[in-house]
């Protein structure tokens, strides 16, 4: 799998540039419901908070309770570039006037999210015997988790400053290296896993819409809702670069930057710039 590069950074964050510059003439600061599109630079996951049971991988294996590195493994790289993690978000509105100016309270949940193990796991046997290697990949329990919160703090007309709440609950795929047939899934909702509640805080900005429609399924999509976002996390609005910012519980953190989905011509530029993972989300 491709990861970002140098360059690529730089083509994503010139195309926030050019939309925070745009920002000055959307109209009354505000962003309508949708979709934000993330890309994880990096994480972990750590199974010593939930460890995985004996016997989970074949009789005789040992509890598994390490911590695990990851990275995004993109959604679907031809149409939404580098996202591995998508969100949906009710409206961010800013009544009165002045500065600075608060939200109405706004929920936010995750809806899609695909994470890879950066390297194999090591499982092994009858205490500490016959090791075996195994692949780990994330995605999204089908277990329901409560609505997260997004409170915005509006400091200049284009931008603020967040702090945000995300209920997570993972399942986790493991997959035998050189056996791909031997695979097994640990999901928490099933197993009585508690879900995993995400917080962060950092900046924000408000910038025009991309206009090229997202290839996200309707039924994801509040009803009538874009599937475009100007809200974008962690995008300094002073500047317009596209930093990281963290969603972090005790057993998940990751350091993400918000995807901005360019139009077909710079698609191919970011294609160039080595954007395009090849992987994508097993569900």
């Amino acid at each position: 799998m491709q990861h970002i590069t140098r360059g690529g950074i730089c083509l994503l964050a010139a195309a926030a540039a050019a939309a925070w510059a745009d920002s000055s003439a959307a109209g009354p600061p505000a962003a309508p419901e949708g979709v934000n599109l993330w890309t994880t630079e990096s994480g972990q996951v750590v199974f010593n908070l939930f460890p995985i049971p004996a016997d989970f991988f074949a009789p005789g294996s040992d509890p598994f309770g390490s911590v695990v590195p990851l990275v995004g493994a993109p959604l679907n790289p031809a149409t939404l570039s580098s996202a591995d993690t998508i969100i949906r978000r009710g409206d961010v509105i800013f009544p009165g006037a002045g500065f600075p100016r608060p939200s109405d309270p706004i929920p936010i949940e995750i809806i899609e999210l695909s994470l890879t193990s950066i390297a194999p796991i090591t499982v092994t046997f009858n205490g500490g015997q016959n090791p075996e290697q195994w692949l780990l990949d994330v995605d999204l329990s089908a277990f329901p988790v409560p609505n997260g919160n997004l409170d915005a703090i509006l400091q200049k007309p284009n931008g603020g400053t967040y702090s945000a709440n995300l209920f997570v609950q993972p399942r986790f795929i493991f997959t035998k290296v050189g056996e791909p047939a031997q695979i097994r899934e640990f999901d928490t909702g099933n197993e009585g896993v508690p879900e995993f509640n995400l917080t962060s805080a950092d900046l924000f900005s408000l910038v025009q819409p991309v206009e090229t429609p997202l290839d996200i399924p309707a039924d994801l999509l509040f009803p009538g809702s874009p599937a475009t976002s100007n809200f974008w996390f962690g995008v300094d609005h002073a500047i317009g670069t596209l930093d990281l910012f963290q969603f972090d519980s005790p057993e998940l953190s990751l350091s993400l930057r918000t995807t901005p989905i360019p139009t077909p011509g710079a698609l191919a530029l970011v294609g160039l710039a080595g954007l395009m993972g090849t992987r994508r989300r097993r569900r």
